[in-house]
């Protein structure tokens, strides 16, 4: 079917994604810009997904998951695709400025389809993003690494730990550190940022919010709701290590 760009704004949905050619592409890109509720379904789900499944598997290197008895990687990575993808949001809702930059072209006014477009710039992102949290992770094991980075005195000086009071016995430095040992490396991430860090919640909500089990996506997150999510992360962790510290104290009595 060959149909101008102009006339393609009155063709169905189900007739443009099957029509195989740039200016279909560019109107598909134009309803997602549009948020049209047909094409941003079409083009985060049919379109996108072996984009997601190769970046989950051979990017970003995390585990499939298993959805409806079948093992998928593009779940893994969906939420960062949609704030990347998606981008910027005004007050919760996608503008889509890198679709909106989609020309039909490369830079030599070659034709490009929208596919290669998005999987190019998509993997672009990821990679990026993959270098990001190795190093970050590379970061945080070295700070792990020896106990002096507990900051026995910061911890000391909050109290949520209810009934256990931290510098009660002689040996304190032994048993948080048995505690730090083996606490679950996302509590001694949010301590080290929001207790002894100091650090303020707003300025982490984007590294910690993976450790928060909530289907809102980051980007919708208010202000308010990014703060209570942060402190409920704080608390857990905080009664975490409490209840390690709990369990060191009954070890040593036996």
């Amino acid at each position: 079917m060959n149909v101008s760009l102009s006339d393609m704004n009155s063709l169905s949905f189900d007739v443009l994604k099957k029509m195989q050619d740039v200016n279909a592409d560019l109107e598909i890109a134009r309803r997602v810009v549009k948020n049209d509720s047909l094409a941003v379904n079409f083009f985060l789900e049919e379109f996108s997904i072996k984009i997601l499944d190769y970046i989950g598997k051979n990017i970003m290197c995390r585990p499939p998951v298993l959805v409806k008895g079948v093992y998928c990687y593009s779940p893994t990575v969906t939420t960062e695709y949609f704030e990347f993808i998606g981008a910027a949001f005004h007050d919760g809702i996608p503008t889509w400025h890198k679709i909106e930059l989609y020309k039909g072209t490369v830079s030599d006014k070659r034709p490009a389809r929208l596919y290669s477009y998005v999987s190019t710039i998509s993997m672009r992102y990821f990679v990026k993003l993959k270098k990001k949290e190795d190093n970050e992770k590379k970061h945080a094991n070295s700070s792990f690494c020896v106990i002096e980075n507990v900051g026995l005195d910061i911890l000391n000086k909050y109290s949520g730990f209810d009934e256990i009071e931290i510098g009660e016995v002689c040996d304190t430095d032994t048993e948080i550190g048995w505690a730090w040992k083996h606490l679950p490396e996302k509590d001694r991430v949010v301590l080290k940022y929001l207790v002894m860090e100091e650090r303020n919640s707003l300025d982490v909500f984007d590294e910690l919010i993976q450790y928060v089990d909530s289907k809102i996506p980051p980007s919708c997150y208010t202000r308010t709701q990014r703060q209570n999510a942060m402190s409920l992360l704080k608390q857990r962790a905080k009664k975490h290590l409490r209840k390690l510290i709990e369990e060191y104290r009954r070890k040593k009595t036996l």
